[in-house]
């Protein structure tokens, strides 16, 4: 079994080319660091050589290597802007994820030992369904489309991209489709996440994007792709039809990201209003709901881990079940051991129990799935699902994330959950999850694009 990948220490998105072309430069620093998780915050000391030098080598001062990322993200920004203004306007209006048929999916691997991890959900697609597998820039199509069509039992389309360590297996996070005109094109948002260890509003603060793997994307037969001047996460991202229109539903954190981005990179903050207007425009909606009232912070990275929405108008929420002496002490997730800190649970219960009230105020039929506090704080849960509509019979599905290890009192919560949902008239399927150890669920791992 391959180390346990984590998640839960940075804010995930993808930034990515657009359709026109950008200055090379924008692509070096992914293509020749060979996807590093997050950019050097010093170079690094020269080594000793038989050659002497007349003079030592000055190293940038914090300022100057500071300055030299602005100037950096200013001209990249101001390629982004360029190319998303020469953009059509024309959306088609999208349908929600549940009408999806799994047709094209998108999945990123880091390595090929992770085949145990994905084998499950991959197993379980239809036989329809195109397989796109983001893998590292090192990797051999040929040889990695093997290997992996054994594993799956099924052909697989390798798509080696510079980056793609910085994605981890979180391919849900790194795009929307949208249609512009009558074309499918994939959406990315402004950047991927953060530096590791410094504060978001940190003034020394730097973003990883994923610029190489949308270049690649944008020139294979899933393209084209299109970088947005906002950030967001897919897993944030979530539509519906209410009313007369079609709704997007997402967070807080598009906001406050976005805001937080252009006051360091050219000194001034969009407003809130503005920020939304750019999102209904990009995406094609009428409406925009925020079902969070603060940024995210350390368990529920994203608006997927709260609901999920199902036909017929109904959702899926979570509800955390209350404290007992068994819960653990210590974060299981914590890279270093901590004390579970009990102010972040009453965070995570206020931003659970904001998301049902908002959903019970649009006029949404919320069932509840339980949650025990302890497979809330190893990262399982149910609400994570994959909800999908089959392209032959058009049955809908959904697949609910199971643990092989769940004690009997989650059991049989698990099958009142189960019971609960196919009351409603939706079949569930359990399919075993093996990535709640890095905070995400089957969700998180799979991107239906269509």
């Amino acid at each position: 079994m391959s180390p346990a990948i984590d998640r839960r220490h940075f804010l995930r998105a993808v930034a990515a080319l657009p359709t026109l072309s950008i200055p090379a430069a924008l692509f070096a620093q992914d293509a020749t660091s060979g996807g590093a998780t997050s950019k050097p915050t010093s170079r690094p000391t020269s080594q000793p050589t038989s050659q002497p030098t007349s003079q030592p080598t000055s190293q940038p001062t914090t300022q100057q290597r500071i300055q030299e990322y602005i100037r950096f993200e200013r001209t990249r920004l101001a390629a982004i802007e360029q190319a998303w203004g020469a953009l059509p306007r024309e959306r088609v209006k999208p349908a929600p994820e549940y009408e999806r048929e799994l047709g094209d999916v998108l999945f990123a691997q880091r390595s090929l030992e992770l085949a145990d991890r994905f084998r499950p959900l991959v197993s379980a697609l239809p036989k329809y369904s195109r397989v796109i597998v983001i893998a590292p820039p090192n990797a051999d199509g040929k040889e990695w489309g093997a290997a992996l069509r054994e594993a799956y039992g099924r052909p697989i389309n390798v798509v080696p991209a510079p980056g793609s360590r910085v994605l981890e297996v979180w391919a849900q996070d790194a795009t929307e489709p949208i249609t512009v005109g009558t074309r499918r094109t994939l959406l990315f948002p402004i950047f991927y996440r953060y530096a590791d260890g410094l504060r978001r509003n940190d003034s020394r603060q730097r973003r990883s994007n994923l610029d190489a793997i949308s270049q690649i994307l944008n020139q294979s037969p899933i393209g084209p792709a299109v970088v947005a001047p906002f950030y967001f996460h897919g897993g944030d991202i979530a539509f519906d039809r209410v009313g007369r229109g079609v709704t997007l539903f997402t967070s807080e954190d598009p906001i406050a990201h976005t805001q937080r981005y252009y006051r360091h990179i050219v000194g001034k903050r969009p407003e809130r209003k503005a920020i939304l207007g750019l999102m209904a425009g990009a995406f094609g909606v009428d409406r925009v709901e925020l079902l969070t009232q603060h940024e995210s912070r350390r368990y529920t990275l994203h608006n997927d881990q709260l609901f999920t929405l199902l036909p017929g108008r109904k959702a899926l929420v979570a509800t955390i079940g209350p404290a007992k002496k068994s819960d653990p002490a210590v974060d299981p997730t914590a890279v270093d051991p901590k004390a579970v800190d009990p102010k972040e649970m009453e965070f995570e219960l206020a931003r659970s129990q904001y998301a049902r009230e908002r959903l019970d105020a649009l006029g949404y039929d919320t069932l509840e799935l339980e949650v025990t506090r302890t497979q809330f704080l190893r990262g399982q849960n149910p609400v994570n699902s994959v909800v999908w509509r089959h392209r032959e019979t058009s049955e809908y599905a959904l697949w609910m994330p199971t643990w092989a290890e769940m004690t009997p009192e989650e059991k049989a919560a698990q099958a009142r959950n189960v019971e609960k949902i196919e009351g409603g008239g939706l079949a569930v399927k359990t399919i075993e999850d093996r990535f709640f150890t890095a905070g995400g669920n089957l969700h998180c791992v799979l991107n239906a694009l269509s």
